[in-house]
């Protein structure tokens, strides 16, 4: 659960066993911040500043640490809550007042304001532990299910149980009436009120779903292509069917696009969601292993061979983003930047590059 990601202030964040960087896209070190032991989790929320990580202390002594530090634009820091708790995962609520924190045997919430640092709940979370948008409920995923901890108080705790099983992912959506669930291959939206009957079912195992980047629409494929509007569940735009099935979607920032290919083809068709148009890009010169598409109708490709490949312009042209990049072939990472003018990527052995396009 230690990969680089983008942080606070533009930087990107990177685990290091001597500690955790934070690096400007022109590759200086802004601030290096000491861990110790060994690192089970970290995480970054740029919207509060906020930077996480738990580890171990080592071999031979038991317990572990929780770190939670405000970085400023200078690349000082803040230490905001370090407790001698080893956690599992962390939440921060939308206001930035409160911090949950998923340990080993129970859930903990501090409350930035008073200090306190209380027990929610007892048992071990194995899956998500988010804030509900707006809220102080909690969604958290165990081996009892999929729940909602509705807080009266410190001590007074309702627990609504929305399914009997751990699904792979769970994320809100909208104000936090709908959550969007991927449980054994398939995909629901489910209503956070337990009376109402979950819906948008599918796809099936094997097949492709992408979530657009403000959590408003749903690309599905199974049998035809289709996007949805996760408010209300109707389908929004039926993009027909494919004589590929494709295996590989991915919005445009700006969710009026969506591209999509199949793993090891060399055909990617953009769809403009307000029209339905499709539009075939010329052969990429590799097979696809996984892509994004940018702002501008900018994308990138990862190829079986770990060559990185740009496309830009109308008709898109193909070229090598960067010569000596080798991307992590088992699990690439691969993001565009706002501007869709640099590519995070994730390399062989564990590290980034930042490429410049330009």
């Amino acid at each position: 659960n230690c990969h680089p990601t983008f942080g606070p202030h533009g930087l990107i964040m990177i685990p290091q066993r001597d500690g955790i960087r934070f690096v400007e896209r022109s590759g200086e070190v802004k601030t290096i911040i000491p861990v110790c032991g060994q690192l089970t989790f970290c995480n970054a929320f740029p919207r509060h500043n906020l930077v996480a990580w738990s580890g171990t202390l080592g071999e031979g002594t038991p317990g572990g640490y929780l770190e939670v530090h405000r970085l400023q634009p200078n690349g000082t820091y803040q230490s905001i809550f370090v407790p001698s708790y080893e956690a599992r995962g962390v939440a921060i609520s939308d206001d930035g007042m409160e911090i949950a924190v998923a340990g080993n045997s129970e859930t903990r919430v501090k409350d930035l304001d008073t200090g306190n640092f209380h027990v929610i709940s007892r048992g071990r979370v194995d899956g998500g532990l988010i804030f509900m948008p707006g809220s102080s409920d909690l969604l958290v995923s165990s081996a009892r299910g999929l729940e909602i901890l509705r807080r009266r108080s410190d001590t007074d705790v309702l627990r609504l149980t929305l399914t009997r099983t751990s699904p792979q992912t769970a994320l809100p959506l909208s104000q936090g009436d709908e959550l969007l669930v991927l449980d054994q291959g398939d995909l629901h939206i489910l209503s956070t009120h337990t009376s109402v009957s979950p819906y948008l079912r599918g796809p099936a195992s094997g097949t492709a779903w992408e979530l657009s980047p403000d959590g408003t629409r749903l690309a599905v494929f199974d049998e035809t292509l289709a996007v949805y509007d996760t408010s209300s569940g109707r389908c929004v735009r039926d993009l027909g069917r494919r004589t590929d099935v494709p295996t590989d979607l991915s919005f445009s920032p700006d969710g009026r696009r969506l591209a999509a290919a199949r793993r090891g083809q060399r055909s990617i068709v953009v769809y403009e969601l307000p029209t339905g148009t499709p539009r075939v890009l010329p052969p990429c010169p590799g097979p696809v292993l996984t892509m994004t598409l940018g702002a501008g109708g900018a994308i990138a490709v990862v190829t079986p061979d770990d060559t990185l490949l740009w496309g830009a312009g109308d008709p898109v042209q193909w070229h090598p983003a960067a010569a000596g990049v080798r991307p992590r072939n088992a699990s690439p990472l691969l993001r565009f930047d706002a501007s869709a003018s640099r590519l995070l990527v994730g390399t062989q052995g564990g590290g980034i590059t930042l490429v410049d396009g330009r």
